[in-house]
């Protein structure tokens, strides 16, 4: 026989505090006698080498007959209520480590008697024995307007969802880990191990965002039973090699390319029960043929994948917004809910769709939230309570599917960019008329000769016009019908327009509060991100992990970027500061330096589209400088355009954009902002920020560094 290796720590119950002078007795059949240790004063027992089976075997073998050796803990001290523990898994030649957390007979800890703690006996739960129910969940509204969260932590109900069993509130890493050491052997090969890992934070991920078991009036995120989430095991041993795994890649999880959610990864072993989605043991196959643990995830869930990383690490909150949106509400909980209604009405014709969606609950929205409550049997009064609010969020991921592998997503732009098959003209109604209205709205923003539509899914004069406007501004046959060429141009603009603009998530206003050392979570995220983008022209501005942590870094950045910007260095982040960092993060969103070759006649690409963006920005306040049209193609109106600018600022007239014209243009397009902003009666913080942001040009076209 050969020999695996256990260490076993001991802590007061939820205090994290060690417990010295724990005795702890490890009984075994391949054990001549008990083998007896005792914890130090960091409440560690020595690694205890243990007798197991031996580590060749074959692939059918270890799934046949089980390439471990089982053992039983007993752990005892005076003054605390005795634990045992069974079935702990030693590999051969395998590390791995046992939390124990002992309740004191008398004890009040966080203010309340703590109970008797429950004996969990561990069984093997390698292989399941009930494949798992892919079932829905809703959206939580703060997920689609801020990054995915890694939740500190996360409740587990150790049985199945209506069964009376403990709820227990586990740190996510130790959960991960847990889960892994009990779907799969350690033993196995790396890329096999990760690609496992990955689907098992993306599964619990997928509960915590979709709210599932909220939605239903549970207290937990996830349960221990695998007819409908996945193993965990209360007190069992974690394996050395998947926990390292684990610290590698806990914040990495799997989505469908183009959309928000991590996917539900269904799995299960793919011997004794057989699911859409992973296959453990092929899995593990996949790996010894050379497949990377990514590889191994496309595989079963298609190429149409990608592993993320997030650095939002908080706690998990409840979605809804804490009282009642009725008429007269406004915000984003508002739109949100709109959107919802106006999917939910596409399955439920009944439901009226709400229009447009502009955050402000209006007389129409009411109507709408009456005719759901109608259809789902809720107290009709029009008023979006808690009980509406989860009920809608339910209903939303059922039409969509968030909670399930063959999820349609939620996208960014959560609209349809497929033509529909048959052409829109005027006359007709629907989801693809109102995505349609969408589209054209945005590009009417960019487009001086469009007009914005009313969004309302009605394909009326209006609706008509505005297409014969698009078609003549990209050189369509203007007839007001929006075959396929006139579709896919229109989805192609919109598209290009919606990468230039920050997504409404990354977009945070002042949270009310000072933001300093110490501080945590979602605003300082996006603070360091911020910042981090305004560093790339800002060499004195130092770049920092977005790790939403207010540490000492994080506040040198700050006040260098306060240096910078003309603002009191101390920092901290107040109103004004936050406003300057959102304000110049904004517009050097916008902002693209000279690309180092010159730009005429004939060029093509972003840079084209970029100097033209900037041109027909100064063109609406210079009059005397032509405007044109923003299609990435330096044309002659381009060139007459680019001659006007440079005769009006006195540079040599010759039609090209070399670098000190590209430059100058920067530097009247930033002052032109500025003071349309000074119209708008905005804060003298801005000035600040513009003035700075009118010497990036200057500084960027010397050789300077470190000044």
């Amino acid at each position: 026989m050969e020999q695996g290796y256990l260490l076993i720590e001991t802590f007061i119950a939820k205090g994290n505090i060690p417990i010295n002078e724990v005795q702890i007795m490890i009984f075994g059949e391949e054990l001549d006698s008990p083998i007896e240790v005792y914890t130090n004063r960091d409440g560690k027992s020595e690694v205890v080498a243990l007798p197991t089976k031996n580590k060749e075997y074959s692939l059918e073998e270890s799934y046949n007959d089980r390439p471990y050796s089982e053992y039983t803990i007993k752990a005892t001290k005076e003054g605390y209520y005795e634990i045992n523990i069974k079935d702990i898994q030693i590999f051969a030649g395998e590390y791995s480590y046992l939390p124990l957390n002992l309740i004191p007979l008398q004890s009040t800890i966080n203010e309340r008697t703590v109970p008797v703690a429950t004996q969990i006996t561990p069984h093997n739960l390698n292989t399941q024995n009930t494949p798992r129910n892919e079932i829905g969940g809703g959206p939580s509204p703060t997920s689609l307007y801020n990054p995915v969260i890694i939740p500190s932590t996360i409740t587990v109900h150790l049985g199945r969802p209506e069964q009376r069993a403990e709820d227990l509130t586990v740190d996510f890493r130790y959960y991960i880990k847990n889960v892994a050491s009990s779907e799969i052997y350690p033993t196995w090969p790396k890329e096999a191990i990760t690609a496992n890992i990955l689907a098992i934070i993306s599964l619990a991920l997928n509960r915590v965002y979709t709210e599932w078991y909220k939605l239903r009036g549970y207290p937990f995120q996830i349960t221990n039973s695998t007819s409908f989430d996945q193993a965990f095991v209360k007190d069992r041993n974690i394996f050395d090699s998947i926990s390292d795994i684990v610290d590698e890649v806990f914040n990495e999880y799997v989505r469908r390319i183009g959309y928000i959610e991590p996917l539900f990864t269904q799995y299960c072993d793919g011997k004794r029960v057989q699911c859409e989605g992973m296959k453990q043991w092929g899995s593990y196959a996949l790996a010894n043929q050379g497949y990377n643990a990514v590889e191994i995830l496309k595989e079963y869930y298609g190429e149409n994948i990608e592993v993320v990383i997030c650095n939002t690490i908080e706690d998990i909150r409840e979605s809804y917004p804490g009282s009642p949106l009725q008429i007269g509400s406004s915000g984003k909980d508002v739109y949100l809910m709109q959107r919802y209604l106006n999917r939910i009405s596409i399955d439920y014709p009944n439901i009226p769709s709400t229009h447009p969606q502009n955050g402000i609950f209006t007389r129409d929205m009411e109507e709408s939230v009456k005719a759901f409550q109608e259809q789902f049997n809720l107290l009709v009064d029009g008023i979006i309570g808690k009980s509406t609010w989860y009920k809608i969020s339910y209903i939303f991921t059922s039409v969509t599917k968030l909670a399930e592998l063959s999820s349609e997503g939620y996208r960014v732009s959560n609209e349809y960019y497929k033509y529909p098959g048959t052409a829109l003209k005027e006359g007709n109604r629907g989801i693809y008329v109102y995505a349609l209205q969408v589209y054209l709205a945005l590009i009417s923003q960019f487009y001086e000769t469009i007009d914005t539509p009313t969004i309302d899914s009605v394909f009326g004069r209006t609706t008509k016009n505005i297409v014969i406007q698009f078609q003549k501004e990209f050189g369509l046959e203007q007839d007001g019908v929006v075959g396929e060429s006139t579709w896919n141009k229109i989805v192609e603009v919109f598209l290009g327009l919606l990468d230039q603009i920050p997504p409404m998530d990354e977009i945070l206003m002042y949270p009310g509060y000072l933001l300093e050392e110490g501080a945590r979570g979602e605003n300082v995220a996006a603070i360091q991100t911020y910042l981090n983008k305004i560093a790339e022209y800002y060499p004195n501005i130092p770049r920092v992990q977005v790790d939403g942590i207010f540490g000492r870094s994080t506040v040198e950045q700050v006040k260098a970027f306060q240096r910078v910007f003309n603002l009191r260095s101390d920092g901290v982040i107040g109103e004004m500061t936050w406003n300057a960092i959102l304000l110049a993060y904004q517009e050097l969103l916008r902002v693209t330096l000279y690309p180092g070759s010159p730009l005429g006649v004939g060029s093509q690409g972003e840079s084209v589209r970029k100097i033209q963006e900037y041109i027909r920005e100064i063109a609406s306040v210079y009059k005397d400088i032509p405007t044109v049209q923003v299609d990435g193609t330096f044309g002659p109106a381009t060139k007459r355009a680019v001659e006007s600018f440079q005769a009006y600022f006195g540079l040599p007239v010759d039609g090209v954009v070399g670098k000190n014209t590209w430059n100058k243009i920067l530097e009247v397009y930033i002052n032109d902002i500025r003071e349309i902003i000074r119209e708008e009666g905005m804060d003298s913080v801005y000035d600040a920020v513009f003035d700075t942001l009118g010497d990036l040009v200057q500084y960027h076209t010397k050789d300077r560094v470190g000044k």
